[in-house]
């Protein structure tokens, strides 16, 4: 885990690449910006849609909500856009006995929003000085959850998605959470593995109970910010997948030694959010899922061939 001095160095330094960033992407030519037309053009206001007329017929199983998220830039500018960094906007659609009762689209209120349209952003704690959410939504412990990696805390929707909280999971969150957590439908918990954006020595594994806190925040190792992203869990164990696929390095520009792009090559898209370190290692950390069972402080390897020391993915 990262120390105090040098989170705040780190912090110190992002500020300053920041401030470059935003003076170079004012240099940067005028040209259409591929996440910012066609099918990825951003709604410019929030509407709401009632007794929605239906072509054909709505199975009466379908009874709830359809509810989609993604990044919709308040105040789109195509210099130097990236869309993991859009303002979210949550979708939804309510369904019940075959009609389609309403539609909505909400921003997520986060402060940048309300800088760019006056609507007073959403209470609650925020973490790390990012509030932008725009990567998920889900149910967790019958309540509905918006999530991003590395960043914000999640913030609960009520719903009509009008309503909207920033909230650590009632306050035993402390990091940073994941869009992407796994729901273990055995014990009910959900598994995930969360990382800082300005952490690169460390990912955690979090656990949620039944009723949605957090049970465990378990600290791992790791070396350049590998975009773990995801994880694996069987009967037993939580996988923690440490591949060579890392977040670009900002402050020394490594892009002649990076070998594989994860982000298209559109014109105007920018350099690449993670690539492939060359010559990196492939580790599989094994954790037990089981809370009754001894906490590790470390990852171990699983390299045994047979008997439970064989895990297959």
């Amino acid at each position: 885990m990262a120390s105090v001095i040098e989170n705040a160095i780190r912090g110190t330094v992002t500020k300053g690449i920041g401030v470059v960033a935003e003076f170079n992407r004012k240099r940067m030519p005028e040209q259409d910006h591929p996440f910012l037309t066609g099918i990825h053009r951003p709604m410019d206001s929030e509407i709401t849609l009632e007794d929605l007329s239906v072509t054909g017929t709505i199975p009466p199983e379908l009874d709830g909500r359809y509810l989609r998220i993604g990044p919709n830039p308040a105040k789109p500018e195509a210099k130097g856009y990236h869309w993991f960094t859009g303002d979210g906007m949550v979708h939804g659609i309510a369904l019940r006995e075959g009609k389609a009762l309403w539609y909505r689209n909400r921003w997520i209120r986060s402060k940048t929003v309300e800088a760019q349209t006056g609507m007073k952003h959403a209470p609650g704690p925020r973490h790390g000085g990012f509030d932008t959410v725009n990567t998920n939504v889900l149910g967790i412990a019958g309540r509905t959850w918006a999530l991003v990696e590395a960043g914000s805390y999640p913030v609960e929707l009520s719903e009509t998605l009008d309503e909207q909280t920033y909230n650590p999971f009632d306050d035993t969150l402390a990091g940073s959470f994941t869009a992407h957590p796994h729901l273990d439908p055995k014990t009910g918990e959900h598994h995930a593995i969360c990382y800082e954006a300005m952490d690169p020595d460390a990912v955690r594994h979090v656990v949620l109970s039944p009723d949605g806190k957090v049970t465990r925040e378990l600290s791992i190792k790791v070396k350049h910010g590998p975009s773990i992203h995801d994880c694996a869990i069987t009967d037993r164990y939580a996988l923690i997948l440490d591949l060579p696929v890392t977040f670009l390095d900002e402050v020394a520009d490594r892009r002649p030694q990076l070998s594989l792009s994860l982000e298209p090559r559109a014109p105007g898209a920018g350099r690449p959010a993670a690539a492939c370190r060359p010559g990196g290692r492939h580790r599989l950390g094994r954790l037990p899922a089981n809370l009754h069972l001894p906490r590790r402080q470390c990852v171990r390897h699983a390299r045994r061939q047979g008997g439970d020391g064989c895990v297959r993915l």
